[in-house]
């Protein structure tokens, strides 16, 4: 059996960053900036790259699921060899949001908020090896998706003139924020609920 140590209480709520709860709001978020600084064109392709990557992860996750109970360890054996959802949704979402900031009139900006965004992203996908859900070949298997999607969008990104990018960054942090402590509150009520309905 494998030696997993129990990890932090705060890992897990920094891991859902990547949840679906807290990607969709900020890629809505992202695709009203884009249809307000270039046409919503541009936002539904931002949206619809969004889509078919949870398409293909749920695809994956499909054809590699396993069923059984939990393997023996950290890992679940239910999807086993497919890639993290985590990892391809926060690759995808806060990778787009680099690639615009990038664009800044400010290079000292863009640069900052790129690598804050990226390192966000990649943070996140990795925090899912720390907290047992997927072993390393899934987590850069999700990150490759999300690549190969960031690449599809990058002609998006470059037909981007330089201008906004802090409404852009304020307004998906404060997103995410939002729907991270919702999630949060959702837990908290979902745990109590749990232990009444135990207690009665």
């Amino acid at each position: 059996m494998q030696d997993f140590t129990a990890p932090p209480p705060w890992l897990a709520s920094f891991s859902d960053l990547g949840n679906l709860y807290v990607v969709l709001p900020v890629a809505v978020a992202v695709g009203v900036w884009t249809a307000r600084v270039l046409d919503w064109r541009a936002a539904l392709r931002v949206g619809g790259l969004l889509a078919g990557l949870i398409l293909l992860v749920a695809a994956l996750k499909y054809a590699a699921w396993s069923g059984g109970t939990e393997a023996s360890g950290a890992y679940s054996s239910h999807y086993r060899g497919a890639p993290s959802g985590h990892a391809a949704l926060a690759g995808y979402t806060y990778g787009i949001i680099a690639l615009f900031a990038l664009r800044a009139h400010d290079r000292r900006f863009g640069v900052i908020w790129c690598a804050v965004f990226g390192s966000l992203a990649i943070a996140i996908a990795f925090s899912r090896v720390a907290l047992g859900a997927h072993p390393l070949s899934e987590v850069v298997g999700g990150l490759s998706s999300a690549l190969l999607f960031l690449l599809l969008a990058l002609p998006i990104t470059l037909r981007h003139r330089p201008g906004h990018e802090a409404m852009l960054v304020s307004a998906t942090l404060a997103v995410a924020l939002l729907a991270e402590l919702s999630g949060l509150r959702f837990h908290q009520e979902q745990e109590m609920f749990t232990y009444l309905q135990d207690w009665l």
